[in-house]
């Protein structure tokens, strides 16, 4: 039985260490987040840019295009954003 769990275990760490990540692929920032879909389910929007807060991208979801894009100045962050109605 010993044996059994031994080869079990030395095949795992083998695995493991063939897949192993620098330390920088954690720790980087994400390319976007604060996705929200529209009221009328037509876009999404979504924050992205330098740290992932400094612009707002909105896309159509039926033809996967960006429709708008709204940036900060330098040293300004987006912290939340809403919907306000399904078209301007």
């Amino acid at each position: 039985m010993r044996i059994v769990l031994r080869g079990r275990f030395r095949a795992n760490a083998a695995r493991s260490r063939a897949g192993t990540r620098p330390l920088e692929y954690f720790t980087k920032w994400d390319e976007f987040g604060g996705v929200q879909i529209s009221p009328d389910g037509e876009f999404i929007a979504a924050l992205t840019g330098k740290y992932g807060r400094s612009m707002l991208v909105f896309q159509d979801l039926k033809n996967k295009k960006t429709v708008a894009t709204v940036g900060v100045p330098e040293y300004c962050e987006i912290g939340e954003y809403y919907w306000v109605a399904p078209r301007a």
